[in-house]
């Protein structure tokens, strides 16, 4: 699982309106959140909504190297920012600087998109509509 956002607010657990809105209107910092999945998906992301999604393998490839070069790379290496959300998750310092309105929903969408999927980057503002659009072209296998 990988997810992108403002190092500030998605790395704090405990991060409250005024990181929200720091992180919204100031260009900030970004940090990529690398999480390694070793169940069903369902079991591990037991509260979200989770979308099945078919892309080719050249697709597949794209969007590989698209979140690859997302790492910010430090004398040849990658630079841990903070301790992950998750079991078995970190952050990783990331090129780009986050604001409204490029946020982690319109980041999921260029990812897709790199793959060839059929999704909007214009109407990604809120990850219900990230999902709403994968949902058109693809399975919801779980709902919340």
């Amino acid at each position: 699982m990988f997810g992108w956002g403002d190092r500030c607010y998605y790395t704090n657990r405990n991060a409250g309106t005024w990181l929200m809105l720091r992180a919204a209107i100031f260009p900030t910092e970004s940090v990529l959140h690398v999480a390694g999945v070793n169940r069903p998906l369902d079991q591990y992301f037991r509260s979200s909504t989770i979308v099945r999604i078919m892309i080719s393998r050249q697709g597949a490839d794209q969007m590989s190297k698209y979140i690859a070069n997302q790492f910010r790379i430090t004398d040849g290496a990658l630079t841990v920012a903070a301790d992950g959300l998750y079991p078995n998750s970190i952050f990783f310092e990331a090129k780009g600087s986050y604001y409204f309105p490029k946020t982690s929903n319109n980041w999921t969408a260029r990812v897709l998109r790199k793959s060839g999927f059929p999704i909007s980057t214009f109407y990604s503002i809120t990850s219900g509509n990230v999902v709403k659009q994968a949902a058109r072209h693809g399975e919801v296998i779980q709902k919340h």
